[in-house]
C-alpha cells in the first residue's frame, strides 16, 4: 500500500532536480506535473500488510523502517522480565522482517547469490 510520502529525482539532473513530498497524495495534480516533467520516482513510502511502514529506495535498500504496534504487542507469552519483553519484540520484528524481504525479493524477482 503507498503511503503519502515520496521523493521524485530528474534522471537528468537539470533544473530542479529534486522534489520530496510528505503528507502529500500521491496523486494530487502537483506529483503528477512533477511526473509528467520527467522526474521519476527515487524513494516511495510502503506500508506492509498493515503491520509496518518503510520507504523503498530505487536501490531496494529499505529506510524509516516502522513496525506497527499489532506487531510488537502480539506475543501470548507469559512475560515477566524487560529482558524477555525485548527479546520477545525482538523475535516478533525479525519475524516480520523476514517476510517483508521474502515478499521484495519476489516481487522483484531477485536472486541470491550462490555460494
Amino acid at each position: 500500500v503507498l503511503t503519502n510520502e515520496c521523493v521524485l529525482r530528474d534522471p537528468a539532473g537539470a533544473g530542479t532536480a529534486k522534489w520530496s513530498g510528505r503528507d502529500v497524495e500521491l496523486d494530487s495534480e502537483a506529483v503528477q506535473e512533477h511526473l509528467r516533467a520527467g522526474k521519476q520516482v527515487y524513494q516511495l513510502g510502503l506500508e506492509f500488510d498493515g503491520r509496518m511502514s518503510f520507504v523503498l529506495g530505487e536501490d531496494l535498500i529499505v529506510r524509516k523502517l516502522r513496525f506497527f504496534d499489532n506487531v510488537t504487542y502480539q506475543s501470548d507469552q507469559d512475560i515477566t522480565t524487560p529482558q524477555q519483553e525485548m527479546e520477545t519484540r525482538f523475535t516478533l520484528m525479525t519475524r516480520e522482517l523476514a517476510r517483508l524481504l521474502s515478499h521484495l525479493e519476489t516481487w522483484f524477482d531477485l536472486r541470491r547469490p550462490v555460494s
